[in-house]
């Protein structure tokens, strides 16, 4: 019986450091293998707030026709770059992100790619609780007429997302059985009333003959707009490793997500959209309110809260997930990293009124840091190694092996990166906002992502090849050690 418990025990724990570790997650153990699911949990992850604040900023800046088409232009574009690499490899092999950088970045220069996404992630649940901590605000002053709404707020968000780190605890299963059965019905329904309040109070001819104000419109603000697409289909790639590991097919986890983040979520944008050009705030706190009146304002906040819930989940997830990349954090409990990851949240709370000010910016960022990645990755994987990896080498911090490369760094992909946000900066700078004059013919994240490549192509065929080093398919020689089954650690 003893030697059963410990076998059961053993398959409990492999098991579990799969789903919430870094072991490849097996084909039995994917959670998403059904259209539908696939579709609904992508959906309802993009259709968190941040889409309505997307489409208040491009009803600032743009008529609703022109805002839509710039913003899927650029999204849709973002997101195949980011679904070509990650929805390879992470669906095919069960791997997250940071692990399949490794054959392009190094065993150690691979550790980029795993505090990128924890930065982003925790950057990103701070504005999703600092906008529904103003959206409690508004509900406790309006609604309840408390004058402390402030402080209510803040308590509130920090319930919801405590709420949110137990549920992410669980394990990724809990997302599909919360999404199916909880937040779709209430999601919809909700996303339906504000519709409806927009359509009723101003009707389709008035809503499309909206303009924005002219004072807020900026020279090339359609290639603004393109290039804020882009910057946002790029915010999704940090979370596409952890959820394309638990997707049964590449062709699923790619297809469903592209068709969620680029065109289902539309309707959510439409809703910022047309609201801001409505109401002249890009802020959803600031104006369901005054389309929806007391009691539908109130409901409006609540659908604040329960769109977030799920993005929320999903990102304590995908953060979690990357911070037990290490031996030693993959010994702490999921929900110890949770906790700690919902820290700076807690604290953003009190302050959400200075982080949502800055959520555009933030959002550039993000695009500065990803584009050069996922194009490095890119081109090592399908142009260099032909669609080919050695888990046996990604699972192993042996030196001299085939992803050592120099001292567990690979400069090739440091450089290239480098290069990559220098040229972004170079033809965007999301602080001033001011651009060069190709901004208006090519945006900044493509550029980068063109130079990025090309110089990353270069100085492996260059330099990293004729070393022998990288296990690339084509190399002269092949200098690296074999790894034994005991050298592989997770």
């Amino acid at each position: 019986m003893s030697k059963d418990g410990a076998t059961a025990t053993t398959a409990a724990d492999f098991h579990e450091h799969a789903l919430m570790g870094r072991i490849p997650v097996l084909g039995a153990d994917r959670v998403y293998t059904r259209w539908y699911t696939w579709l609904l949990q992508t959906f309802l992850y993009g259709a968190a707030t941040w889409s309505l604040l997307a489409g208040g900023y491009l009803g600032s800046i743009l008529p609703p026709l022109q805002g839509f088409a710039s913003f899927i232009l650029g999204q849709t574009i973002a997101l195949m770059l980011c679904g070509l690499f990650t929805g390879v490899v992470s669906s095919r092999y069960g791997i997250d992100t940071a692990d399949a950088a490794r054959p392009a970045l190094g065993v150690r220069g691979a550790q980029l790619v795993r505090w990128l996404v924890f930065f982003v992630m925790t950057a990103t649940v701070v504005i999703l609780c600092s906008l529904m901590a103003a959206a409690f605000r508004e509900f406790a002053q309006v609604t309840l007429g408390m004058s402390s709404g402030a402080f209510f707020g803040s308590m509130c968000a920090i319930v919801a997302l405590a709420v949110c780190v137990v549920l992410a605890s669980i394990g990724p299963a809990i997302l599909e059985r919360v999404a199916n059965w909880i937040i779709a019905p209430l999601f919809i329904i909700l996303l339906i009333a504000l519709a409806a309040a927009l359509i009723n109070r101003y009707g389709f001819t008035e809503l499309w003959a909206l303009r924005p104000d002219p004072e807020t419109t900026m020279p090339g603000a359609y290639v603004r707009a393109v290039e804020f697409g882009l910057a946002s289909g790029f915010g999704y790639w940090v979370t596409t490793g952890a959820m394309y590991r638990l997707v049964s097919t590449p062709r699923l986890a790619i297809h469903g997500s592209v068709a969620a983040w680029s065109y289902l979520i539309v309707p959510i944008n439409a809703v910022g959209i047309f609201a801001a050009l409505a109401v002249g705030s890009a802020d959803p706190t600031t104006w369901m309110y005054e389309l929806m009146g007391p009691v539908g304002g109130a409901l409006a906040i609540l659908f604040i809260v329960v769109a977030n819930i799920t993005a929320l989940v999903v990102m304590l997830y995908v953060a979690a997930v990357s911070v037990r990349q290490s031996k030693s954090l993959m010994k702490v409990p999921s929900w110890v990293t949770m906790v700690a990851i919902a820290i700076p949240a807690f604290i953003a709370t009190f302050f959400a009124d200075a982080v949502l000010a800055n959520y555009a910016g933030i959002v550039s960022y993000i695009a500065l840091a990803t584009a050069p990645i996922v194009s490095v990755l890119t081109v090592d994987f399908f142009l260099l190694r032909r669609s080919q990896l050695d888990l046996r080498h990604i699972f192993t911090s042996k030196p001299n092996t085939k992803y050592w490369f120099w001292a567990g760094f690979n400069p090739a992909g440091i450089v290239a990166i480098v290069v990559g946000i220098a040229t972004y900066l170079w033809f965007y700078d999301p602080v001033s906002g001011e651009s060069s004059a190709m901004f208006e013919y090519l945006t900044a994240s493509i550029p980068s992502i063109v130079v990025s490549g090309a110089v990353y192509w270069l100085l492996v065929v260059c330099v990293v090849k004729p070393a022998g080093l990288g296990g690339y398919p084509s190399a002269r020689t092949q200098k690296h050690a074999e790894v034994e089954p005991h050298e592989i650690g997770f």
